[in-house]
Parts: C-alpha cells; sequence; structure tokens
C-alpha cells in the first residue's frame, strides 16, 4: 500500500493515515474473528460497513473522521488490490457532503433551516 501511496505521489502524513485506517480496520475484524487474521479479499461491503458502524457508534468519531477511514479502505480495494466493491458508495444514509451534529449552543437560525444535520457552508453553495 505504501508503494501505490508513493508511486501516486500522495503526501507522507496522507500515507501515514491512509496505513494507520488500515491497520485500525484489519485489527478490528481480527479482535471480532476471536484473534485469527482474515485478508481484506475475504472481507466485503458488510465487514466495511460493521467498520464504519464501530467508528461512528462505539468510538463517536466526526464525520470526516469516518470518511477518511472510508477513503483509506476504499483506496486499498480500489487501487492497490484492484477489486471492486459493487455499490460501496451506497451506504445506507450517506451524502456527498460530511454530515455532522449541529451544536446544541447554536439556534436553528444561525444556518437557515431546522433539522438535525448541518453545513457550515450552507450559504456559499
Amino acid at each position: 500500500m505504501r508503494n501505490k501511496l508513493r508511486v501516486m505521489h500522495y503526501a507522507w502524513k496522507t500515507e501515514q493515515a491512509c496505513v494507520m485506517w488500515i491497520e485500525r480496520f484489519l485489527r478490528f475484524h481480527r479482535e471480532r474473528n476471536r484473534g485469527q487474521w482474515r485478508h481484506p479479499r475475504q472481507m466485503g461491503k458488510t465487514d466495511i460497513e460493521q467498520y464504519l458502524t464501530y467508528l461512528a457508534v462505539d468510538k463517536d468519531v466526526a464525520a470526516s473522521t469516518q470518511n477518511q477511514a472510508l477513503s483509506a479502505i476504499l483506496f486499498l480495494y480500489g487501487k492497490v488490490m484492484e477489486i471492486e466493491l459493487p455499490s460501496i458508495w451506497q451506504f445506507e444514509g450517506r451524502c456527498e457532503l460530511a454530515l455532522v451534529k449541529r451544536p446544541k449552543a447554536l439556534s436553528e437560525k444561525t444556518y437557515g433551516f431546522s433539522g438535525h444535520l448541518w453545513c457550515p457552508f450552507y450559504y456559499s453553495f
């Protein structure tokens, strides 16, 4: 994976982040599989969804962090292993913008609409 990132001229920090997310992804499934390592070829969409759900629910990470983990995993499958994951982009409830929780301290008028999701760049579109 590191070689592919370097050939594609990714930044060193990006390389570190991608490798970290893949290591965490593999360790997560190792723990769920009673200490047995599983090759990413043996995993699929459901395994990726389980990991992203774990990050969101158990670790309470931000949407951007979850997107970073997903991007690293998709890079591994798409660019490194050259495996197409059918409909991996169509996770339920995902959209193109990073969705985050609206701070409770801010009023609904601040962002122009009432809903549980907000985009700080709402007015720039």
